[in-house]
């Protein structure tokens, strides 16, 4: 939210549930595996990593969709050494990385807030 949009306390009053919200966290996240052991040495594991949507600024204006992440490992196991083949987001899940301006979205929003405040008296 830009400094200009915020006009009157029932702004403000209207913004504040966003406040509420955690920007910058994921709804949720999980992390859930299977693993697998044979007698013979042999073994494998799977894990699912997931993150739930995110918020990137405090109006709640832009977020990141959820995502999900598998890694694998399979290989084969003895008493003095192991070998296996390890895939880190087998499925090739392109993660855009996000530029956070969280600094710079709080000083507008809280420098609006305070000059709408001051403005109607109730800050001095």
């Amino acid at each position: 939210m830009e400094d200009q949009q915020i006009e009157s306390v029932t702004e403000i009053a209207e913004f504040m549930p966003n406040l509420m919200i955690c920007t910058h966290a994921p709804e949720y996240t999980l992390n859930i595996g299977a693993q697998y052991r044979r007698g013979n040495g042999l073994y494998s594991r799977v894990d699912l990593t997931g993150y739930g949507e995110m918020f990137l600024d405090r109006a709640n204006d832009y977020s990141r969709e959820s995502y999900e992440i598998v890694t694998l490992k399979v290989g084969y196991e003895t008493e003095h050494y192991d070998i296996y083949l390890y895939g880190n987001n087998i499925f090739a899940l392109v993660v855009l990385g996000t530029a956070l301006h969280m600094m710079a979205d709080y000083k507008k929003t809280l420098a609006a807030m305070s000059r709408v405040l001051k403005k109607e008296g109730v800050l001095v």
